[in-house]
């Protein structure tokens, strides 16, 4: 399957080569950044440390280019980086989304890596996001596979329909997934799902419901996982803004990776400049039905360029 997704790029790539080279000279390119850096205090059962971590920095490149009167292409190549900590990160570097597309006016196709509509679904949700307080570690798996195809409708309607191909390493490391998404004014409703891609080949279904006002959000996510038995989570979100003050709260329990786990945070950010934010947050780990208890203390920095 993996091979044959790179047959098809590569007869899309010479079948377009000449179109999208004369576009590529005209192409809209931006460029963003971010760098974030904080100091994260940890209190386990039997040990604290006190280290540097970095959230996420990354550094993109966005690009579209109208190669015919009813076609544009589109491409991403992002670059993620991190301070490199004895405990809440492995590697210093890592592949961010990179992909090319073709969009018109039936929706956009793209080709490469980036996140399906089951990944987007937390997303909305996770207010602490690529740290301790990240929910994504207690769901079932998150697919940024490196090999997506994947379509979906035009984002100027009400509904959003995505459905995509996922392809492993071997004959049947393969997974589908499917989502659809509706907004209507304040509210926002997903439900998504990917068949085979965590545990052996689980079945995993999300719903999230989202409310929002001028300052404010509120959201609910629910997410169901059949695998050899079925397991559940349930997770919430409520994020507020003062002016310059920002007020994050969250919580999970979950079954599914470790049976009575639960994590809640609370945050409070400092708006700083347009794209300077100060943030601080406290994240409390209960896991086994408290078993484990954990703590986490952060402040930190954060510097986007968009």
């Amino acid at each position: 399957m993996k091979n044959a997704l790179r047959w098809c790029a590569g007869f899309a790539a010479l079948g377009l080569s000449s179109s999208v080279y004369s576009a590529a000279l005209h192409a809209d390119i931006d460029w963003y950044a971010g760098a974030d850096l904080a100091i994260v205090h940890h209190e386990g059962v039997r040990s604290s440390e006190t280290d540097w971590m970095s959230h996420k920095s990354w550094v993109g490149v966005d690009g579209s280019a109208k190669f015919t009167e009813k076609h544009r292409l589109l491409f991403v190549v992002e670059q993620e980086f991190s301070v490199q900590d004895s405990r809440l990160h492995s590697d210093s570097f890592g592949a961010g989304d990179h992909y090319l597309g073709v969009e018109n006016s039936h929706g956009v196709l793209r080709l490469g890596s980036f996140d399906t509509a089951l990944k987007v679904t937390v997303d909305e949700v996770d207010l602490f996001s690529d740290g301790p307080g990240d929910l994504e570690p207690l769901l079932s798996a998150n697919a940024h596979g490196g090999n997506v195809i994947a379509y979906h409708t035009p984002e100027d309607q009400p509904w959003r329909v995505d459905v995509a191909l996922l392809a492993g390493e071997g004959a049947d490391a393969h997974a589908y997934a499917a989502g659809v998404s509706w907004r209507d004014g304040p509210v926002r409703a997903d439900i998504s799902a990917e068949l085979g891609v965590a545990d052996g080949g689980a079945d995993i279904v999300r719903g999230m419901l989202q409310w929002r006002g001028a300052d404010w959000s509120l959201s609910w996510l629910r997410e169901v996982e059949d695998s050899s038995a079925r397991r559940y989570a349930t997770a919430g979100s409520f994020e507020m803004i003062f002016g310059r003050v920002g007020l994050r709260l969250q919580h999970i329990d979950s079954d599914i990776q470790t049976p009575g786990s639960h994590r809640s945070s609370v945050g409070i950010d400092y708006y700083q400049r347009k794209n300077l934010t100060i943030y601080s947050y406290a994240v409390r780990d209960v896991v086994a039905r408290g078993a484990v208890s954990e703590h986490y203390f952060l402040i930190g920095l954060r510097y986007v360029i968009q």
